[in-house]
């Protein structure tokens, strides 16, 4: 009579079983350092988009005050003749 397949301990199932147990465990680590690293390109990410963010309004900021004192200077000049260096 028989009751079908019957599974046997060999050396080789332990190896592979143990291969397999410290692949798993490889895996998690590496799982874990990936993450670690996305988290750390995302806030990286996050500082780029607010340092340009930043240039940006300082450009901004820049060009509106050249425009302001080139009207300014103009006025100067209209009211007292005098001509502001650039």
């Amino acid at each position: 009579m028989s009751s079908g397949p019957t599974s046997q301990v060999t050396p080789t199932n332990i190896n592979a079983i143990a291969n397999c147990a410290d692949l798993q465990a490889r895996f998690r680590a590496e799982a874990a350092l990936t993450q670690g690293l996305k988290d750390r390109l995302e806030v990286a990410d996050d500082r780029q988009r607010a340092d340009t963010q930043i240039l940006l309004n300082c450009q901004r900021d820049y060009q509106q005050n050249q425009s302001r004192l080139l009207q300014l200077a103009g006025q100067i000049n209209a009211i007292t003749g005098c001509t502001i260096p650039n």
